[in-house]
Protein backbone atom coordinates (compact mmCIF):
# COMPACT_ATOMS: atom_id res chain seq x y z
CA UNK A 1 0.00 0.00 0.00
CA UNK A 2 2.72 2.25 -1.19
CA UNK A 3 0.69 5.15 -2.19
CA UNK A 4 -1.21 5.72 0.89
CA UNK A 5 1.75 5.67 3.15
CA UNK A 6 3.79 7.91 0.89
CA UNK A 7 0.95 10.77 0.44
CA UNK A 8 -1.44 10.28 3.20
CA UNK A 9 0.69 11.35 5.95
CA UNK A 10 2.98 13.64 3.58
CA UNK A 11 -0.16 16.00 3.11
CA UNK A 12 -0.38 16.55 7.03
CA UNK A 13 -0.20 19.96 7.74
CA UNK A 14 2.89 21.62 9.43
CA UNK A 15 2.60 23.40 12.69
CA UNK A 16 0.93 26.47 11.10
CA UNK A 17 0.70 29.79 12.26
CA UNK A 18 -2.25 31.07 10.71
CA UNK A 19 -4.37 32.33 13.67
CA UNK A 20 -1.19 34.12 15.38
CA UNK A 21 -3.14 37.46 14.26
CA UNK A 22 -6.17 37.02 15.91
CA UNK A 23 -5.01 34.80 18.86
CA UNK A 24 -4.37 36.39 22.28
CA UNK A 25 -0.66 36.87 23.21
CA UNK A 26 -0.93 33.96 25.47
CA UNK A 27 -1.90 31.62 23.29
CA UNK A 28 0.35 33.10 20.53
CA UNK A 29 3.06 32.79 23.03
CA UNK A 30 2.29 28.97 23.86
CA UNK A 31 2.00 28.37 19.93
CA UNK A 32 5.50 29.51 19.65
CA UNK A 33 7.16 27.35 22.05
CA UNK A 34 5.24 24.04 20.92
CA UNK A 35 6.53 25.09 17.19
CA UNK A 36 10.41 25.13 19.10
CA UNK A 37 10.21 22.32 20.36
CA UNK A 38 8.18 20.81 17.52
CA UNK A 39 10.86 22.10 15.13
CA UNK A 40 13.65 20.78 17.33
CA UNK A 41 11.55 16.94 16.98
CA UNK A 42 10.34 17.02 20.92
CA UNK A 43 7.13 16.39 20.14
CA UNK A 44 5.67 15.01 23.50
CA UNK A 45 7.36 18.73 24.82
CA UNK A 46 5.11 20.41 22.22
CA UNK A 47 2.04 18.31 22.87
CA UNK A 48 2.69 19.57 26.55
CA UNK A 49 3.04 23.09 26.28
CA UNK A 50 0.26 23.23 23.13
CA UNK A 51 -2.48 21.57 25.43
CA UNK A 52 -1.90 24.74 27.71
CA UNK A 53 -3.12 26.34 24.81
CA UNK A 54 -5.89 24.16 23.76
CA UNK A 55 -7.42 24.16 27.75
CA UNK A 56 -7.26 28.06 27.26
CA UNK A 57 -8.99 28.30 23.89
CA UNK A 58 -11.37 24.98 23.93
CA UNK A 59 -13.54 27.13 21.82
CA UNK A 60 -10.94 27.82 18.60
CA UNK A 61 -11.25 25.73 15.86
CA UNK A 62 -7.34 26.65 14.55
CA UNK A 63 -6.08 25.89 17.99
CA UNK A 64 -7.70 22.62 18.11
CA UNK A 65 -6.77 21.86 14.70
CA UNK A 66 -3.20 21.91 15.75
CA UNK A 67 -3.65 20.24 19.03
CA UNK A 68 -4.77 17.54 16.89
CA UNK A 69 -1.83 17.56 14.57
CA UNK A 70 0.53 17.23 17.58
CA UNK A 71 -1.26 14.46 19.08
CA UNK A 72 -0.58 13.09 15.56
CA UNK A 73 3.00 13.15 15.49
CA UNK A 74 3.08 12.05 19.36
CA UNK A 75 1.57 8.84 18.15
CA UNK A 76 -1.64 9.28 20.25
CA UNK A 77 -4.45 9.16 16.92
CA UNK A 78 -7.39 8.68 19.18
CA UNK A 79 -6.81 11.90 21.05
CA UNK A 80 -5.30 13.54 17.65
CA UNK A 81 -8.85 12.03 16.16
CA UNK A 82 -10.91 13.93 19.02
CA UNK A 83 -9.26 17.19 18.38
CA UNK A 84 -9.91 17.25 15.13
CA UNK A 85 -13.12 16.10 15.64
CA UNK A 86 -13.67 19.36 17.89
CA UNK A 87 -12.32 21.64 15.16
CA UNK A 88 -14.24 20.15 12.34
CA UNK A 89 -17.41 20.73 14.36
CA UNK A 90 -16.28 24.19 15.59
CA UNK A 91 -15.34 25.24 11.80
CA UNK A 92 -17.21 22.82 9.52
CA UNK A 93 -14.88 24.91 6.53
CA UNK A 94 -11.92 23.58 8.13
CA UNK A 95 -10.46 21.43 5.11
CA UNK A 96 -7.25 21.29 7.03
CA UNK A 97 -9.10 19.52 9.72
CA UNK A 98 -11.43 17.58 7.59
CA UNK A 99 -8.18 16.43 5.26
CA UNK A 100 -6.50 15.17 8.60
CA UNK A 101 -9.59 13.73 9.84
CA UNK A 102 -10.10 11.47 7.00
CA UNK A 103 -6.22 10.18 6.53
CA UNK A 104 -6.34 9.31 10.51
CA UNK A 105 -9.99 7.63 9.86
CA UNK A 106 -8.41 5.12 7.31
CA UNK A 107 -5.25 4.32 9.25
CA UNK A 108 -7.79 2.45 11.69
CA UNK A 109 -9.63 1.02 9.03
CA UNK A 110 -12.66 3.12 9.14
CA UNK A 111 -12.63 3.84 5.46
CA UNK A 112 -16.37 4.96 4.59
CA UNK A 113 -15.99 7.89 7.34
CA UNK A 114 -12.39 9.10 5.95
CA UNK A 115 -14.00 9.06 2.50
CA UNK A 116 -17.03 11.20 3.77
CA UNK A 117 -14.19 13.65 5.41
CA UNK A 118 -12.34 14.20 2.46
CA UNK A 119 -15.77 14.72 0.46
CA UNK A 120 -16.74 17.16 3.16
CA UNK A 121 -13.22 18.75 2.49
CA UNK A 122 -13.44 19.05 -1.57
CA UNK A 123 -16.77 20.62 -1.21
CA UNK A 124 -15.60 23.19 0.33
CA UNK A 125 -12.05 23.00 -1.56
CA UNK A 126 -12.55 21.11 -5.13
CA UNK A 127 -9.50 22.52 -6.31
CA UNK A 128 -7.32 21.61 -3.89
CA UNK A 129 -5.22 18.38 -5.49
CA UNK A 130 -3.82 17.28 -2.07
CA UNK A 131 -7.19 16.73 -1.16
CA UNK A 132 -8.03 14.30 -4.46
CA UNK A 133 -4.82 12.73 -3.63
CA UNK A 134 -5.47 11.83 0.07
CA UNK A 135 -8.99 11.03 -0.89
CA UNK A 136 -7.37 8.44 -3.86
CA UNK A 137 -4.97 6.74 -1.08
CA UNK A 138 -7.75 6.19 1.14
CA UNK A 139 -9.20 4.49 -1.60
CA UNK A 140 -6.28 2.49 -2.23
CA UNK A 141 -6.01 1.90 1.59
CA UNK A 142 -9.26 0.19 1.02
CA UNK A 143 -8.72 -1.90 -1.93
CA UNK A 144 -10.98 -0.09 -4.49
CA UNK A 145 -8.43 0.62 -6.92
CA UNK A 146 -11.08 1.93 -9.87
CA UNK A 147 -11.63 4.74 -7.27
CA UNK A 148 -8.54 5.69 -6.13
CA UNK A 149 -6.99 5.94 -9.82
CA UNK A 150 -10.44 7.81 -10.38
CA UNK A 151 -9.60 10.30 -7.56
CA UNK A 152 -6.06 10.16 -8.80
CA UNK A 153 -6.87 11.55 -12.50
CA UNK A 154 -9.35 14.21 -11.31
CA UNK A 155 -5.90 15.78 -9.50
CA UNK A 156 -3.85 15.52 -12.56
CA UNK A 157 -6.66 17.27 -14.17
CA UNK A 158 -6.62 20.17 -11.50
CA UNK A 159 -2.47 20.31 -11.56
CA UNK A 160 -1.40 18.64 -14.52
CA UNK A 161 2.28 19.90 -13.39
CA UNK A 162 1.95 18.55 -9.90
CA UNK A 163 4.29 15.49 -9.63
CA UNK A 164 2.64 14.26 -6.37
CA UNK A 165 -0.25 12.92 -8.26
CA UNK A 166 1.44 11.23 -11.05
CA UNK A 167 3.59 9.33 -8.91
CA UNK A 168 0.59 8.40 -6.65
CA UNK A 169 -1.28 7.02 -10.17
CA UNK A 170 2.20 5.71 -10.68
CA UNK A 171 2.20 3.83 -7.79
CA UNK A 172 -1.39 2.55 -7.61
CA UNK A 173 -0.40 1.18 -11.21
CA UNK A 174 2.49 -0.62 -10.50
CA UNK A 175 0.54 -2.60 -7.79
CA UNK A 176 -2.31 -3.55 -9.91
CA UNK A 177 0.48 -4.40 -12.28
CA UNK A 178 0.12 -2.14 -15.17
CA UNK A 179 3.56 -1.40 -15.67
CA UNK A 180 2.96 0.79 -18.79
CA UNK A 181 0.90 3.03 -17.06
CA UNK A 182 3.31 3.12 -14.07
CA UNK A 183 5.98 4.15 -16.24
CA UNK A 184 4.27 7.18 -17.79
CA UNK A 185 2.95 8.27 -14.30
CA UNK A 186 7.07 8.29 -13.02
CA UNK A 187 8.22 8.99 -15.95
CA UNK A 188 5.89 12.50 -15.86
CA UNK A 189 6.64 12.80 -11.72
CA UNK A 190 10.64 12.78 -12.24
CA UNK A 191 10.29 15.19 -15.26
CA UNK A 192 8.69 18.03 -12.85
CA UNK A 193 10.73 16.92 -9.96
CA UNK A 194 13.89 15.24 -11.27
CA UNK A 195 15.19 15.05 -7.67
CA UNK A 196 12.51 12.57 -5.88
CA UNK A 197 14.85 9.63 -5.20
CA UNK A 198 11.82 7.41 -4.01
CA UNK A 199 9.68 8.21 -7.37
CA UNK A 200 13.07 7.99 -9.57
CA UNK A 201 13.21 4.65 -7.70
CA UNK A 202 10.06 3.19 -8.86
CA UNK A 203 10.43 4.21 -11.98
CA UNK A 204 13.44 1.93 -12.60
CA UNK A 205 11.51 -0.77 -10.50
CA UNK A 206 9.07 -0.67 -13.22
CA UNK A 207 11.32 -0.77 -15.83
CA UNK A 208 12.79 -3.62 -14.37
CA UNK A 209 9.03 -5.61 -14.20
CA UNK A 210 8.60 -5.11 -17.87
CA UNK A 211 12.09 -6.82 -18.55
CA UNK A 212 13.74 -3.45 -19.43
CA UNK A 213 17.07 -3.95 -17.70
CA UNK A 214 19.12 -1.28 -19.26
CA UNK A 215 16.18 1.57 -18.94
CA UNK A 216 16.22 0.63 -15.66
CA UNK A 217 19.82 1.14 -14.96
CA UNK A 218 19.45 4.58 -16.33
CA UNK A 219 17.05 5.46 -14.20
CA UNK A 220 19.19 3.76 -11.03
CA UNK A 221 22.25 5.59 -12.48
CA UNK A 222 19.92 8.68 -12.39
CA UNK A 223 18.95 8.41 -9.21
CA UNK A 224 22.70 7.67 -7.44
CA UNK A 225 23.57 11.04 -9.50
CA UNK A 226 20.88 12.64 -7.02
CA UNK A 227 21.60 10.36 -4.18
CA UNK A 228 24.96 8.73 -4.25
CA UNK A 229 24.41 7.45 -0.40
CA UNK A 230 20.94 5.51 -2.05
CA UNK A 231 22.55 2.17 -1.00
CA UNK A 232 19.36 0.53 -1.24
CA UNK A 233 19.65 1.95 -5.12
CA UNK A 234 23.05 0.98 -5.38
CA UNK A 235 22.69 -2.77 -4.11
CA UNK A 236 19.69 -3.07 -6.69
CA UNK A 237 22.18 -1.63 -9.42
CA UNK A 238 24.69 -4.04 -8.33
CA UNK A 239 22.17 -7.14 -8.71
CA UNK A 240 21.04 -5.94 -12.17
CA UNK A 241 25.21 -5.77 -13.43
CA UNK A 242 25.21 -9.36 -11.38
CA UNK A 243 22.54 -10.84 -13.53
CA UNK A 244 23.87 -9.43 -17.00
CA UNK A 245 27.09 -11.26 -15.93
CA UNK A 246 28.89 -7.66 -15.36
CA UNK A 247 30.31 -8.77 -12.17
CA UNK A 248 33.10 -6.16 -12.55
CA UNK A 249 30.71 -3.53 -12.50
CA UNK A 250 28.64 -5.64 -9.49
CA UNK A 251 31.29 -5.67 -7.22
CA UNK A 252 32.07 -2.27 -8.14
CA UNK A 253 28.37 -1.39 -6.43
CA UNK A 254 28.17 -3.99 -3.98
CA UNK A 255 31.26 -2.18 -2.32
CA UNK A 256 30.19 1.22 -2.55
CA UNK A 257 27.31 0.02 -0.25
CA UNK A 258 29.60 -1.53 2.20
CA UNK A 259 31.65 1.81 2.23
CA UNK A 260 28.34 3.63 3.02
CA UNK A 261 26.43 0.91 5.24
CA UNK A 262 29.31 -1.13 6.59
CA UNK A 263 27.13 -2.82 9.23
CA UNK A 264 24.15 -3.50 6.81
CA UNK A 265 24.34 -7.43 5.52
CA UNK A 266 22.80 -7.67 2.31
CA UNK A 267 25.66 -6.25 -0.06
CA UNK A 268 28.04 -8.51 1.65
CA UNK A 269 26.37 -11.53 0.90
CA UNK A 270 25.74 -10.34 -2.48
CA UNK A 271 29.40 -9.67 -3.13
CA UNK A 272 30.35 -12.96 -1.66
CA UNK A 273 28.23 -14.48 -4.41
CA UNK A 274 29.74 -12.63 -6.99
CA UNK A 275 33.41 -13.65 -6.18
CA UNK A 276 32.43 -17.55 -6.25
CA UNK A 277 30.89 -16.95 -9.81
CA UNK A 278 34.50 -15.25 -10.36
CA UNK A 279 36.13 -18.02 -9.18
CA UNK A 280 37.48 -15.84 -6.07
CA UNK A 281 37.05 -18.34 -3.59
CA UNK A 282 39.24 -16.70 -0.76
CA UNK A 283 37.56 -13.59 -1.45
CA UNK A 284 33.99 -15.23 -0.86
CA UNK A 285 35.30 -16.79 2.27
CA UNK A 286 36.58 -13.47 4.08
CA UNK A 287 32.84 -12.03 3.07
CA UNK A 288 30.65 -14.56 4.61
CA UNK A 289 33.18 -14.46 7.39
CA UNK A 290 31.78 -10.50 7.97
CA UNK A 291 28.08 -11.22 7.52
CA UNK A 292 28.80 -13.90 10.31
CA UNK A 293 30.76 -11.19 12.18
CA UNK A 294 26.98 -9.03 11.94
CA UNK A 295 25.18 -11.54 12.33
CA UNK A 296 26.79 -14.81 13.99
CA UNK A 297 23.48 -16.92 14.29
CA UNK A 298 22.40 -17.12 11.01
CA UNK A 299 22.10 -20.39 9.68
CA UNK A 300 22.04 -19.66 6.00
CA UNK A 301 25.42 -17.32 6.05
CA UNK A 302 27.43 -20.62 7.76
CA UNK A 303 25.45 -22.96 5.00
CA UNK A 304 26.99 -20.56 2.63
CA UNK A 305 30.40 -20.92 4.14
CA UNK A 306 30.13 -24.79 4.32
CA UNK A 307 29.60 -24.34 0.55
CA UNK A 308 32.69 -22.42 -0.53
CA UNK A 309 34.87 -24.38 1.93
CA UNK A 310 33.72 -27.52 0.20
CA UNK A 311 34.59 -25.85 -3.53
CA UNK A 312 38.26 -25.48 -2.13
CA UNK A 313 38.23 -29.37 -1.05
CA UNK A 314 38.33 -28.22 2.86
CA UNK A 315 36.02 -31.20 3.67
CA UNK A 316 36.53 -30.70 7.45
CA UNK A 317 35.98 -26.91 7.44
CA UNK A 318 32.60 -27.35 5.42
CA UNK A 319 31.19 -30.00 7.29
CA UNK A 320 31.65 -28.21 10.83
CA UNK A 321 30.25 -25.31 9.20
CA UNK A 322 27.19 -27.36 7.88
CA UNK A 323 26.38 -28.74 11.48
CA UNK A 324 26.42 -25.15 12.86
CA UNK A 325 23.83 -24.02 9.81
CA UNK A 326 21.52 -27.42 11.09
CA UNK A 327 22.22 -26.34 14.61
CA UNK A 328 21.41 -22.85 14.11
CA UNK A 329 18.49 -23.33 11.04
CA UNK A 330 14.60 -21.88 11.97
CA UNK A 331 13.92 -22.25 8.39
CA UNK A 332 12.85 -25.62 7.11
CA UNK A 333 14.82 -25.02 3.46
CA UNK A 334 18.02 -23.77 5.40
CA UNK A 335 17.81 -26.90 7.51
CA UNK A 336 17.16 -29.28 4.29
CA UNK A 337 19.49 -27.87 2.11
CA UNK A 338 22.22 -27.47 5.27
CA UNK A 339 21.36 -31.30 6.20
CA UNK A 340 21.79 -32.78 2.29
CA UNK A 341 25.12 -30.78 2.37
CA UNK A 342 26.20 -32.49 5.43
CA UNK A 343 25.30 -35.42 3.83
CA UNK A 344 27.33 -34.90 1.01
CA UNK A 345 30.55 -34.48 3.29
CA UNK A 346 30.11 -37.40 4.82
CA UNK A 347 30.15 -39.21 1.54
CA UNK A 348 32.63 -37.61 0.43
CA UNK A 349 34.76 -38.59 3.74
CA UNK A 350 33.33 -42.07 3.17
CA UNK A 351 35.12 -42.53 -0.33
CA UNK A 352 32.35 -42.46 -1.81
CA UNK A 353 32.57 -41.28 -5.43
CA UNK A 354 29.56 -38.98 -7.44
CA UNK A 355 29.44 -38.60 -10.81
CA UNK A 356 27.46 -37.03 -13.72
CA UNK A 357 27.22 -38.95 -17.07
CA UNK A 358 24.79 -38.86 -20.46
CA UNK A 359 24.53 -41.85 -22.01
CA UNK A 360 23.81 -42.29 -25.50
CA UNK A 361 23.17 -45.14 -27.72
CA UNK A 362 25.73 -44.59 -30.32
CA UNK A 363 29.42 -43.74 -30.40
CA UNK A 364 28.58 -40.99 -33.08
CA UNK A 365 25.92 -39.34 -31.12
CA UNK A 366 28.42 -39.61 -28.01
CA UNK A 367 30.75 -37.93 -29.71
CA UNK A 368 28.55 -35.15 -31.03
CA UNK A 369 27.22 -34.93 -27.00
CA UNK A 370 31.14 -34.36 -26.47
CA UNK A 371 31.85 -31.66 -28.89
CA UNK A 372 29.14 -29.67 -27.97
CA UNK A 373 29.86 -29.78 -24.20
CA UNK A 374 33.77 -28.72 -25.08
CA UNK A 375 32.65 -26.17 -27.26
CA UNK A 376 30.79 -24.82 -23.95
CA UNK A 377 27.38 -26.17 -24.19
CA UNK A 378 25.69 -26.56 -19.96
CA UNK A 379 26.21 -30.04 -19.00
CA UNK A 380 22.86 -30.52 -17.01
CA UNK A 381 20.45 -28.94 -20.13
CA UNK A 382 21.98 -31.77 -22.31
CA UNK A 383 22.03 -34.25 -20.03
CA UNK A 384 18.50 -33.64 -19.54
CA UNK A 385 18.08 -33.83 -23.25
CA UNK A 386 19.87 -35.90 -24.92
CA UNK A 387 20.37 -38.62 -22.25
CA UNK A 388 18.63 -42.13 -22.47
CA UNK A 389 19.56 -43.01 -18.52
CA UNK A 390 16.72 -42.81 -15.69
CA UNK A 391 19.23 -39.94 -14.30
CA UNK A 392 18.14 -37.48 -17.29
CA UNK A 393 16.22 -35.40 -15.43
CA UNK A 394 18.39 -34.79 -12.43
CA UNK A 395 20.99 -33.49 -15.09
CA UNK A 396 22.80 -37.21 -14.95
CA UNK A 397 23.66 -37.08 -11.51
CA UNK A 398 24.66 -40.68 -10.41
CA UNK A 399 24.59 -40.36 -6.41
CA UNK A 400 27.26 -41.07 -4.48
CA UNK A 401 28.54 -44.25 -5.02
CA UNK A 402 31.88 -47.05 -4.37
CA UNK A 403 33.19 -49.66 -6.09
CA UNK A 404 31.11 -52.28 -6.73
CA UNK A 405 27.74 -50.10 -7.39
CA UNK A 406 28.01 -49.73 -10.74
CA UNK A 407 29.05 -50.63 -13.71
CA UNK A 408 32.80 -51.70 -13.48
CA UNK A 409 34.10 -50.01 -17.00
CA UNK A 410 32.04 -46.84 -15.87
CA UNK A 411 33.86 -47.04 -11.92
CA UNK A 412 37.04 -47.53 -13.46
CA UNK A 413 36.82 -44.02 -15.86
CA UNK A 414 35.92 -42.50 -13.20
CA UNK A 415 38.71 -43.33 -10.78
CA UNK A 416 41.10 -42.21 -13.65
CA UNK A 417 39.35 -39.01 -13.81
CA UNK A 418 40.49 -35.87 -11.81
CA UNK A 419 37.24 -33.99 -10.18
CA UNK A 420 36.17 -31.35 -12.59
CA UNK A 421 37.25 -33.64 -15.38
CA UNK A 422 35.17 -34.45 -18.67
CA UNK A 423 36.09 -37.46 -20.07
CA UNK A 424 35.98 -38.43 -23.58
CA UNK A 425 33.52 -41.40 -24.98
CA UNK A 426 33.42 -44.43 -22.34
CA UNK A 427 32.14 -47.64 -23.61
CA UNK A 428 30.03 -49.86 -21.39
CA UNK A 429 27.33 -52.62 -22.01
CA UNK A 430 24.63 -50.10 -21.46
CA UNK A 431 25.91 -47.79 -24.36
CA UNK A 432 28.22 -44.86 -24.77
CA UNK A 433 28.75 -42.07 -21.94
CA UNK A 434 30.13 -38.78 -21.72
CA UNK A 435 31.09 -38.43 -17.58
CA UNK A 436 31.82 -35.42 -15.91
CA UNK A 437 33.47 -36.30 -12.33
CA UNK A 438 32.25 -33.95 -9.42
CA UNK A 439 34.06 -35.32 -6.60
Amino acid sequence: MRACVLFLIGFLAVLPARAAAQASPGIEAFADRARAYFQKGQIDSAVAVFEKAAAASPNDADVMSQMGFLYAQAGRIDDAIAAYEKARDLDPRDTEALSNLGLLYSGQGRFEEAVRSLEKALAVAPDDVALHVNLGGVYFSARDTARAVAAYRKAISVAPDDPKPHSALGFVMAEAGSLDVAVSEFSRAVALNPEDVEVRGSLADAYLGKGEVDSALVNFRRLLAVAPDAVQARQRMGAIYAEKGMLDSATVEYRRCIEAAPRWVLPQNSLASVYIRAGMLDSALAAYRRCLALVPDDAGFHNNLGFVYARQGQIDSATAAYERAIRLSRDPNTLEDAQNNLGIMQSIKAGKMRARHILVRTQAEAEEVLKQLKSGADFVDLARRRSVDPSAPEGGMTGFFVPGDLDPDFEAAVRQMKVGELSGVVKTRLGYHIILRLN
